[in-house]
């Protein structure tokens, strides 16, 4: 098909539209999803993580609650910790990391050192004091640790009772503005 130069007294220029390379958008088609899951994964983890620390951090009073049970009825802290363990009341993340404890225990390592690792891998300041409170009781044989022990507990149920009372402000706050839009509604 010959097209024509001229037309009237101008003169045409004619050009063939160029294609995309249809591997240059698959290429980046890919990059693109590539780039969304390496996000998405990221976002999953750090959802899992905050996930897991709150976890951490509700089940903490409930094994302060049951160490002191089975201590104040007599029980070493193996004993008492190897019950809580066989009792698998706690949730799911702190059951992990106590049976991952006792088997150590168990493998050979000193309860100090079981105790120590306990509180690094729960990552948490509640858990790192626990686990110092425990390993100083191993080591100095105290018989405070009951006393003690309950007053963390204390401790820990002021600040959730702190934290509730935050949040159900935060929360009166967020509802603020839907109020504001329903009352000009009305």
């Amino acid at each position: 098909l010959r097209l024509p130069v001229v037309f009237g007294d101008k003169e045409i220029i004619w050009e063939e539209e160029q294609s995309q390379n249809p591997a240059v958008t698959i290429i980046i088609l890919i990059v693109s999803v590539i780039i969304a899951l390496y996000f998405f994964y990221d976002y999953d983890l750090h959802n899992k993580t905050l996930k897991r620390q709150k976890e951490l951090r509700y089940a903490y009073p409930e094994l302060v609650t049951k160490l002191i049970l089975f201590m104040g009825a007599g029980a070493s802290v193996r004993e008492a910790w190897k019950r809580i363990v066989r009792e698998k009341r706690v949730c799911n993340s702190l059951w992990m990391q106590m049976i991952i404890t006792y088997h150590e225990m168990e493998e050979g390592y000193s309860e100090v050192e079981a105790f120590t690792r306990f509180g690094k891998r729960c990552r948490e300041p509640y858990y790192l004091r626990f686990s110092s409170l425990i390993t100083q009781n191993i080591k100095r044989g105290s018989s405070k640790i009951i006393e003690l022990l309950n007053n963390e507990t204390q401790e820990m149920k002021e600040e959730r009772k702190s934290n509730a009372r935050k949040k159900g402000e935060e929360a009166g706050t967020k509802l603020l503005l839907p109020m504001v839009m329903l009352l000009f509604v009305v």
